[in-house]
């Protein structure tokens, strides 16, 4: 079964989403495939369905064990693994059905020893993307473009790359060596405990920005419920990368990523335990759509726009030239005055991002533009996501 994907399922008391789950596997276009369920001592009916799969399906294999955590169940997967690559999927998220056809048809023609792709959250239609161009890159270019940045790019206050091990294709040796000498039970942080040190480990990755797989975000998510066990949780997942990254990529200072990642948690938990943001930017500016050093026009001063001068007040990305709101007109925020936007034409600027929440709104604010005889290349709007 050498050239066969070994797919690993993790499940914990999963059972209202578990079939979604499994059927979206074994639905695959992409068929050479085995699928291994571990059930990690649910209490519901998860393992009964586990062996309904494992009858129904020769490629369906199931394990019960006691409650070790996911990243601990994940491992215990990957070591019954047969195939020479692995991938994961949680229990209650599910894949698009090619999505496995597409990512082999990429590993065999490029032998990459990672395939990273990317996800949207309950069918919201907006990719979660890395922040880095699609293709291979070898040992030299993750050094210079990926590795620096995956985890915290200063230019744009997040990470380049997304941590999801289920968002991703790993060779099976490289996943072990990786996760070997973690002993610990780690329930937070526990996909970045594997995917960034992978990455300082393998000689080269393919970045493909599909989002093939549906990640369902419900009441009873991990990143919903925080109780205050969770400090020693994250100071256990801290430990564990400090010491993976350092092992596998000395020639880093790791103390700036990682310091600039962990307040991904803190942020959750501030705004979950006190209803507080650490960032005034709410929302994330478009970065993608906008080249570095440009000059930009903002129009709209609600939070969506608030966010965008932050963002770019604290990166220094691009410079703001002119910010503009009918309504707001005359006020000021961030040491920026708002003007009005029958203004714009008396500013030169590269791009005018429009930052409004609404799909509608933004589309009549880009026909006034337009007919303000503003070019439309330079009329820029995206759905606004927020910092996750």
């Amino acid at each position: 079964m050498k050239n066969v994907l070994s797919v690993i399922i993790p499940i914990y008391n999963c059972e209202k989403y578990l079939r979604r789950c499994v059927d979206s596997v074994i639905s695959q276009t992409y068929s050479d495939l085995e699928i291994i369920l571990i059930d990690d001592g649910s209490t519901d009916n998860s393992m009964k369905i586990c062996r309904e799969y494992e009858k129904k399906d020769l490629r369906v294999h199931s394990y019960h064990i006691d409650n070790v955590g996911i990243y601990q169940a994940r491992k215990y997967g990957v070591m019954r693994a047969n195939g020479n690559l692995i991938t994961f999927v949680d229990a209650d998220d599910w894949i698009e059905k090619d999505t496995y056809d597409s990512l082999m048809e990429i590993y065999y023609k490029y032998r990459p020893e990672i395939i990273a792709f990317t996800y949207q959250i309950n069918d919201s239609q907006i990719p979660r993307e890395n922040n880095l161009k699609e293709g291979m890159y070898h040992k030299e270019q993750m050094e210079k473009c990926i590795i620096p940045y995956m985890m915290y790019d200063a230019k744009i206050g997040n990470r380049c790359l997304n941590p999801s091990i289920s968002c991703k294709i790993i060779q099976k040796h490289l996943y072990l060596s990786l996760t070997e000498i973690v002993s610990d039970r780690i329930t937070w942080g526990e996909d970045a405990l594997v995917t960034y040190p992978a990455i300082c480990a393998a000689n080269s990755i393919y970045i493909d920005n599909h989002p093939y797989y549906h990640y369902f975000m419900h009441a009873k998510s991990s990143t919903h419920s925080y109780s205050y066990d969770i400090i020693d949780n994250l100071k256990k997942f801290q430990k564990n990368l400090t010491m993976l990254l350092e092992m596998y990529g000395k020639a880093y200072d790791w103390r700036f990523q990682i310091d600039g990642y962990m307040r991904s948690f803190t942020e959750m938990l501030s705004m979950n335990w006190f209803g507080i943001h650490q960032s005034a930017a709410r929302y994330t500016f478009p970065y993608k759509r906008i080249p570095c050093n440009s000059c930009v026009q903002i129009y709209g001063a609600g939070e969506v726009g608030k966010s965008y001068i932050v963002e770019l007040a604290q990166s220094g990305y691009a410079k703001v030239i002119g910010w503009y709101d009918k309504a707001k007109c005359g006020e000021s925020f961030c040491n920026n005055i708002i003007s009005a936007p029958d203004t714009m034409l008396n500013v030169q600027a590269d791009y005018v991002v429009i930052a409004i929440e609404d799909a509608g709104v933004a589309e009549k604010i880009r026909e006034e533009l337009r007919n303000k005889g503003i070019e439309q290349d330079k009329i820029l709007w995206e759905k606004p996501q927020l910092r996750i």
